[in-house]
């Protein structure tokens, strides 16, 4: 899974290919699973979650542990 943040917004790009865009104030949880889950909560919608399976994470094109994510995405 890779995340690029530019100012407010978020971009979740799945290893699928598939992409996402939102507001980072729109996200609400970032729940870990124990399969190698990412699992991105939404404050509004329908459908209020992705989840992405994936073995690396990154933030802005570098390679980062989940913790490191977490704490990104909390600084915005």
């Amino acid at each position: 899974m890779k995340v690029n943040l530019a100012g407010n917004e978020i971009k979740i790009t799945k290893d699928s290919g598939e992409q996402f865009n939102c507001l980072i104030s729109n996200i609400a949880l970032v729940e870990y699973l124990l399969n190698n889950e990412v699992r991105i909560h939404f404050k509004f919608g329908p459908n209020n979650f992705i989840k992405c399976k994936t073995t690396n994470l990154y933030v802005n094109d570098i390679l980062v542990t989940k913790s490191v994510f977490e704490a990104t995405i909390s600084v915005y």
